[in-house]
């Protein structure tokens, strides 16, 4: 996949109340990511699937925000399916592990130039999911 951010360049925060606005500039830049999953049927009951993705970062150093502390990040995912008459349950995990980030003379976002955000970024979720459902024939 690829997602051109370059177009994402600023967020304007428009005020109904008042004539205010807050202006924050963002201008990411463009980025890939690859996936790639699988699925073996095992049975018209049971079915095992697998993935892997890789994500690149879109934002830049200079522009490092804490609302989106992104970073390049890697996948793995786990699921199964199980299908009896109109029901189906499936059930997966993914981890996903945030690229450890240093980010150096970073402009920050609504803070001053004495504290901006620079620092060592590292991160990881665990993201567990079930769906249950039913088809009315």
């Amino acid at each position: 996949d690829y997602t051109d951010w370059t177009t994402y360049r600023q967020l304007v925060v428009k005020w109904n109340n008042d004539a205010s606005s807050s202006t924050d500039i963002k201008n990411w830049k463009s980025v890939w990511a690859f996936r790639l999953g699988t699925e073996y049927t095992y049975s018209d009951t049971w079915k095992f699937r697998g993935g892997f993705f890789y994500d690149f970062n879109p934002i830049k150093d200079k522009r490092f925000e804490t609302r989106m502390p992104d970073s390049d990040r890697v996948a793995f995912s786990l699921g199964t399916g199980y299908t009896k008459g109109n029901i189906t349950i499936d059930i997966m995990y993914q981890y996903v592990k945030f690229i450890e980030r240093t980010i150096i003379d970073s402009y920050g976002t609504g803070v001053s130039i004495d504290s901006s955000l620079d620092g060592n970024y590292k991160s990881s979720a665990h993201l567990p999911g079930i769906t249950i459902g039913y088809k009315f024939q």
